[in-house]
């Protein structure tokens, strides 16, 4: 069986939709920004760099959680 990787960020984006804390949504926001970065292949210095750039969708990324 093939892995999806449109599915990595589901269970974020779930409860993204149910979730009120603020706290817990920047969590699960980060945790999606982070799952993507790492599909696209980007090091983790890479992605500090983007984030500081406020590039905070890499290239490979595409609306609607596909990547």
């Amino acid at each position: 069986m093939k892995y999806d990787i449109r599915l990595l960020t589901k269970a974020a984006d779930d409860l993204l939709g149910t979730v009120t804390n603020p706290v817990h949504r920047r969590i699960l926001i980060n945790y999606r920004r982070h799952a993507i970065f790492e599909v696209c292949g980007l090091s983790t210095a890479e992605q500090k760099s983007a984030i500081r750039r406020r590039k905070t969708r890499p290239s490979c990324y595409m609306p609607g959680g596909v990547a």
